[in-house]
């Protein structure tokens, strides 16, 4: 293997561990967000409904939005 093909490699290994490795990241980052948020005093499924978006379909959520409804 020449030096050529082990920085080819190297470099596509790297791309793929942060491909990998992104929504591990995405995910860590809105947990704590959420965790924050609820240290702070907020209701913690309000603090989780507003700030993951995967939460949208959530039936969880929209029981919240339906209970707030005034």
């Amino acid at each position: 293997m020449d030096t050529r093909q082990a920085l080819v490699t190297a470099f596509g290994l790297l791309l793929l561990a942060a491909i990998l490795l992104s929504p591990v990241a995405c995910t860590m980052r809105r947990h704590a967000l959420i965790a924050e948020a609820i240290k702070g005093g907020a209701d913690p499924i309000a603090a989780r409904c507003a700030i993951d978006p995967d939460n949208l379909r959530d039936g969880i959520c929209m029981a919240a939005a339906l209970r707030n409804k005034p």
